[in-house]
């Protein structure tokens, strides 16, 4: 109700606009409750029939839209819908974001890994010049198990992307000549500056991760 309050009292958007407001902003906390297992006991067939739905998009291979979406609320940034290469935003500062979310499923474990497909050095330099803040999550069967952030210009991450875009394209960039994938994993962000965890799961065991891994995200916290 209070968020219903502020939108008609800003005065700032029609009758439709607010519908469309308020059904986003109910479906955004389905979202949440699947992600964050906090899905509530005797649902409705209605209520099931949405959670169904969310599992489906929450594990779709295809698409990362949904994990984006729950690590850039998670972390209280903002969506950049439809910006090539910016999934969001720092709204105090209007820094761009780039999320990078792995999900795996229960017979694999999260090694806070991430890709960039199609990259090319002047997307590095793009990155460089408008001090990208990385944002990396990992899921489990769509349910997010922890986020961190950092620098994307941070000496040792940033050598490994570009050490892989250059055996990609040695003599530059080139018209439909791309760095299919240009991965990483935490060895290669675990030294970055400014690394934040911004999210634990209560619900984690040596199961889920690395031992490694687990062991540098707990001290993190």
């Amino acid at each position: 109700m209070d968020y219903e309050k502020g939108l008609r009292e800003s005065g700032n958007y029609s009758e439709m606009e607010i519908q469309k407001l308020l059904l986003d902003n109910k479906i955004l906390e389905y979202k949440i409750n699947y992600a964050l297992d906090k899905i509530p006991h005797n649902l409705s067939f209605h209520d099931q029939c949405i959670y169904n739905l969310i599992h489906e998009q929450a594990n779709d291979k295809n698409s990362s839209t949904f994990r984006e979406e729950i690590t850039i609320y998670q972390c209280g940034y903002e969506n950049s819908p439809g910006k090539l290469g910016e999934d969001g935003f720092v709204p105090s500062s209007k820094r761009p974001v780039e999320v990078k979310p792995q999900n795996v499923t229960d017979d694999k474990k999260l090694g806070g890994t991430g890709q960039f497909t199609d990259f090319t050095h002047s997307r590095i330099q793009k990155y460089t010049e408008n001090n990208m803040l990385m944002v990396t999550s990992g899921f489990i069967n769509g349910k997010l198990k922890f986020i961190v952030e950092f620098d994307f210009t941070s000496p040792n991450f940033l050598k490994n992307i570009t050490e892989k875009v250059s055996k990609a394209l040695p003599d530059g960039d080139l018209p439909g000549r791309y760095c299919r994938s240009a991965s990483f994993g935490w060895n290669q962000w675990k030294d970055t500056n400014n690394l934040k965890l911004i999210y634990l799961s209560d619900n984690i065991d040596v199961r889920m991760f690395t031992k490694p891994f687990l062991e540098f995200l707990k001290k993190l916290k």
